[in-house]
């Protein structure tokens, strides 16, 4: 069961603190000196400790004020990043995000994708482009798209992050050589007929490269 301490008391403590008078802590937070007193009164009787030394002249803290001093920027901080996060998320489920993706990443991959999305933000718009490689770059850089799915190559000068790892392989009919052999020579991959989907996308030029650096071996 959570406990937390009162951020607004601790956001009054550090003003204090590094106001080094209660005084000078109401004005900049537009409060009575009352009313600060009574803030940092109710904050050591959550917590059960002296956090200051008083006396008619100075106002210094005790060890445990020192602790709590410490950890309290951090401890704001993280709140302060949770209150724009959760008004970042809201804005994001009022729009609509745009993802442009290959045929098989609509597939193998969206659907996963989607699910988490939806779960994630209920109320956002979801569209999706079904396109060639080159076709989605062209779409990120006219922006009509946010966001593209494809194979990634050398000649993707676009800034990406890997989502996985594939691999490359020959479907054949079960009477060819290859169906009976148990390792296929790459000297022999050049002498046959090889049919690929998309000429226009990443997948071609990476599948030609893996073909033109056995040639030139």
């Amino acid at each position: 069961m959570h406990n937390p301490i009162d951020a607004r008391q601790l956001a009054n403590f550090c003003e204090v603190v590094n106001s080094r008078s209660i005084r000078r802590a109401a004005k900049h937070l537009n409060l009575t000196t009352s009313a600060i007193s009574h803030s940092l009164k109710k904050l050591e009787s959550d917590l059960g400790c002296k956090l200051f030394v008083r006396d008619t002249r100075n106002l210094a803290l005790t060890y445990a004020g020192e602790r709590l001093f410490s950890t309290a920027d951090s401890i704001l901080d993280n709140l302060t990043r949770a209150r724009y996060l959760v008004q970042e998320w809201s804005e994001i489920s009022q729009k609509t995000l745009r993802i442009g993706a290959t045929s098989a990443a609509c597939q193998y991959i969206i659907p996963m994708a989607l699910r988490e999305l939806k779960e994630s933000f209920p109320g956002m718009n979801i569209q999706i482009t079904v396109s060639s490689s080159y076709q989605l770059l062209e779409a990120i850089d006219e922006n009509r798209i946010d966001v593209a799915l494809f194979p990634w190559g050398k000649a993707t000068k676009k800034s990406h992050i890997s989502i996985g790892t594939d691999r490359l392989e020959f479907i054949v009919n079960p009477l060819h050589s290859w169906a009976e052999s148990l390792r296929v020579e790459p000297s022999s991959i050049e002498s046959q007929r090889v049919i690929l989907t998309d000429s226009k996308g990443y997948t071609y030029d990476l599948v030609n490269e893996y073909f033109q650096s056995y040639r030139q071996n």
